[in-house]
């Protein structure tokens, strides 16, 4: 028990709260980086709403979508109804291509270039008090 407590006491030192709740509770999740466009169809023509990167992360139970790099979490949480090794299929007609890394997402959302990556993006905010 003792053994416990000191390691516990070190560890705390090595690794600070925020970057071990992060880097601990999507450790074991596969992580993806992606491309997104995020698109509408107005007046007959395709109209481009917003593009830029996504990061994702997923077990065989849960998607999560939204990574907050200043805070070290998601902002979503999808359940997963399909999970085979070709494609994954959540709520909200989330739908991931595991072979070809592309996807579609809620809306007129697509996904293209998913890469597994190791760690997510971590970012540290200057604060005056």
């Amino acid at each position: 028990m003792k053994f416990v407590k000191i390691f516990i006491f070190i560890f705390g030192f090595v690794f600070p709260t925020n970057i071990t709740q992060a880097s601990f509770k999507y450790i074991f999740k596969t992580k993806l980086e992606c491309n997104f466009v995020d698109w509408d169809i107005v007046n007959k023509d395709i109209v481009v709403r917003n593009e830029g990167k996504i990061f994702m992360a997923f077990d065989k139970n849960y998607l999560w979508m939204k990574w907050d790099p200043i805070n070290q979490d998601f902002l979503s949480k999808y359940k997963i109804y399909i999970y085979k090794e070709e494609k994954i299929k959540a709520e909200y007609s989330i739908e991931l291509n595991r072979i070809d890394g592309s996807g579609m997402g809620p809306g007129f959302t697509n996904y293209k270039n998913c890469k597994k990556i190791n760690t997510l993006p971590k970012k540290k905010i200057k604060q005056k008090f």
